[in-house]
């Protein structure tokens, strides 16, 4: 996979939408800066390793936060 780099070194991004319509993207420089906007009672993401295991989710699993993952090879 080739990744294109903004002006600024970004080369990924994090997409955090509610089901009351908020919708926040944050640009990232690195895949490990993984954001936090606050307790989720679930979180969908695909299945990077940054969000599926470590710091990530053991802290999801503290915080009891239901974890889902997109199928694999959906975009």
């Amino acid at each position: 996979m080739l990744l294109s780099q903004s002006a600024l070194q970004h080369i990924c991004g994090q997409l955090f939408i509610t089901e009351f319509s908020y919708t926040k993207f944050i640009l990232m420089r690195f895949k490990s800066e993984v954001h936090d906007l606050g307790v989720s009672k679930e979180i969908y993401t695909d299945e990077a390793k940054e969000l599926t295991m470590g710091t990530w989710r053991q802290m999801c699993h503290d915080s009891g936060i239901k974890m889902s993952h997109k199928e694999n090879d959906s975009p």
